[in-house]
């Protein structure tokens, strides 16, 4: 059986060469997937998977001694697991997830209202049953669609209001290697911000945790304006900015959406 499916969406360096070396191993499984977005390049992965369970990482992720061995023993039990993301390097980092204890996020509207919390795609576990009954990840939003963010809060929100619970595994850690300048980490904070948004609105507008979500967000981004405004903290006071145009441009977005549908 191959344990190791790795997928090359139509790079353009040397990335098809290393996997295809790769490829050579004999548990690693080389795959190629037209220029498409990340999720479609995970979904294709996952029809050739015949293992009981599924787990994503990131090419900018190195996984840590133990990795595996904690989501192995997590599956005896939880049908779908998130893990911790430190990060690795200078700079600064958009995507780290550092709870330190083990913590199990349950159905309900208050973790659907944000479905961020329990964890993102660059480490997660989820059964293959389950995944596939889901319909695998969304795949017109996140990396490489004009909404490149939000395909990992999707997949948990769903898992979520399929009454399935998400168990945190703090030894499940990877460490993200990609420290981004201060700019880019400002651009991609109000991509999350509107990808989020925007995935809401557009798919789940019948859902009162949609509205809360979107008010407790609005809310907690005002608070962080005006506080770090008052204390001269430049970055945070962008970064809240920032978030709260992505906000109500995701919002937006998803309303103009549905209105031309309807």
């Amino acid at each position: 059986m191959r344990n190791v499916v790795i997928v090359d969406g139509g790079s353009s360096d040397d990335t098809a060469q290393v996997c295809e070396r790769l490829g050579r191993l004999p548990r690693v499984q080389m795959l190629r997937h037209e220029q498409s977005s990340a999720s479609a390049k995970r979904n294709h992965a996952a029809r050739w998977s015949q293992a009981d369970f599924l787990v994503f990482t990131d090419p900018d992720c190195v996984a840590t001694e133990g990795w595996l061995a904690a989501y192995a023993e997590a599956a005896r039990v939880w049908r779908c697991c998130t893990g911790r993301v430190s990060p690795y390097g200078c700079g600064v980092h958009t995507s780290v997830r550092g709870y330190r204890q083990d913590h199990t996020f349950q159905p309900g509207i208050l973790y659907r209202a944000f479905p961020f919390r329990p964890g993102s795609s660059n480490n997660v576990m989820i059964e293959r049953a389950l995944f596939t009954a889901l319909g695998g990840f969304r795949e017109d939003v996140g990396p490489g669609t004009p909404h490149d963010a939000g395909e990992d809060a999707d997949l948990n929100y769903r898992v979520l209001r399929a009454g399935v619970p998400i168990r945190y595994v703090a030894q499940a850690e990877v460490q993200h290697d990609h420290a981004e300048t201060e700019a880019v980490f400002l651009r991609k904070k109000e991509s999350y911000a509107r990808g989020l948004s925007y995935l809401l609105f557009r798919f789940y507008p019948a859902d009162p945790a949609t509205y809360l979500s979107f008010k407790v967000m609005m809310a907690h981004t005002l608070l962080r304006l005006a506080w770090h405004a008052l204390t001269f903290n430049r970055l945070k006071t962008r970064q809240a900015w920032g978030e709260l145009r992505g906000r109500l441009r995701g919002a937006l977005e998803a309303c103009q959406a549905w209105g031309k549908e309807h």
